[in-house]
């Protein structure tokens, strides 16, 4: 089978999904899952666990703009998480993740 490269200039504004597309063609023509190395899955863990906070604090703000309210539990970590990604603290733990889950749920 013939392989062929090609090269494709993205362009867009900053924070457009530029690199996202790019990721995103690696990962759908991996072959046999080998789409990161290991020391590149070390560096997007963090961004991943950022965004995963950034979108929930996202989220939260939205449903704050249209009068939508949280249950009661489910309030407090919402607003235990705005304050981590404030601070810029995105490490995740299984104990944050349920959180996560039970403000989604």
């Amino acid at each position: 089978e013939l392989q062929r490269d090609y090269k494709i200039l993205l362009l867009g504004a900053g924070e457009s999904g530029k690199s996202t597309v790019a990721k995103q063609m690696r990962i759908i023509h991996a072959i046999k899952g080998n789409a990161f190395s290991a020391q590149e899955v070390r560096e997007y863990v963090p961004v991943i666990y950022a965004n995963v906070l950034q979108s929930l604090c996202a989220v939260l703000e939205y449903m704050a703009g249209q009068g939508l309210r949280l249950r009661s539990k489910a309030r407090g970590y919402a607003e235990e998480m705005a304050e981590l990604y404030a601070r810029g603290n995105c490490q995740l733990n299984p104990q944050l993740g349920e959180k996560i889950t039970m403000v989604y749920k």
